[in-house]
């Protein structure tokens, strides 16, 4: 008999012991120690409350990890991983845990829950379809290269009317354009090591913004930089020297060659066209759904 429990009401290392025991072929963090696993909830806003761990007798099988923040005056929840072990996927642990998970967001008072799942994975984008979620967006994942020989000239005369600020990714609180995005890709998820460039016009608008972390290896060298959000005033006449400045200014901060992985939304098909453009490829793609409560 299988028995749902929310996560603050069992030790931690009942989860990761899932973890331990699991086949690979779902995304989810490396790092298995009980320290990182609960350091993810801080991190990424996770919530113990909202997320459960499955038994079958005293057994952990599975988990599902769920996270709530408020965002443009709602409760937007977030499914972050659900995780089984492989010999219980006939067992109908995923269901038996949504249905607690959707009751827990219920109960929450949320008003839209948000998920990311591989385009490949038909079995779980038809389970969660089943939930009423619906595909809303597509995901993608982009690799290039930051060269910093091209930095050297910047910036170009012409962009002299434009200045770029440069802050921590908690600043884009003030932002007033809210717009659901992706939970990894918000402003909220690395506020602990996030940076922000701000671009600002002659009149000090904004017409964009990079929401980007450093990320190193164990030797603590700069491995690559990500960027979580990219985004420019498309209406704006400059909007191709605006994309320019923001790259090169990335660039100059950077100031040695890296790779550089960009999330971006098919949605923004305009910006995608740009980082193609200039040697970007797709790594992966992840359909973005949602469910209205």
């Amino acid at each position: 008999m299988l028995v749902v429990k929310r996560m603050h009401e069992v030790p931690l290392e009942e989860a990761v012991s899932v973890l331990h025991q699991n086949d690979h072929d779902i995304f989810y963090d490396k790092e298995r120690n009980i320290r990182h696993f609960a350091a993810r909830f801080g991190r990424e806003g996770l919530s113990p409350v909202l997320s459960v761990v499955t038994y079958d007798q005293k057994q952990p099988v599975g988990f599902v990890l769920s996270g709530v923040r408020e965002m443009g005056g709602e409760k937007v929840a977030w499914i972050c991983e659900n995780v089984v072990l492989p010999e219980y996927r006939d067992h109908h642990v995923r269901e038996v845990m949504l249905d607690t998970v959707m009751a827990a967001f219920e109960e929450e008072g949320v008003t839209l829950a948000t998920l990311e799942v591989n385009a490949e994975n038909e079995e779980m984008i038809d389970l969660y379809s089943h939930l009423d979620f619906e595909i809303v967006d597509r995901l993608l994942l982009l690799k290039g290269e930051l060269y910093a020989d091209d930095a050297e000239d910047w910036p170009p005369s012409e962009l002299t009317s434009f200045q770029v600020e440069k802050s921590v990714a908690q600043e884009a609180r003030f932002f007033h354009d809210i717009r659901i995005v992706p939970w990894r890709n918000q402003w909220q998820s690395l506020r602990s090591d996030g940076e922000l460039l701000t671009i600002l016009d002659g009149n000090a608008q904004r017409v964009g913004h990079l929401i980007f972390k450093r990320r190193y290896d164990q030797s603590h060298n700069l491995s690559t930089v990500t960027i979580h959000q990219w985004r420019i005033e498309e209406d704006h006449p400059d909007a191709e020297r605006i994309f320019s400045l923001g790259f090169r200014h990335l660039q100059s901060i950077i100031g040695k060659n890296v790779p550089v992985i960009t999330s971006i939304l098919a949605s923004d098909w305009q910006m995608v066209e740009r980082l193609e453009s200039i040697g970007f490829l797709k790594m992966t793609e992840h359909v973005f759904m949602i469910k209205r409560f």
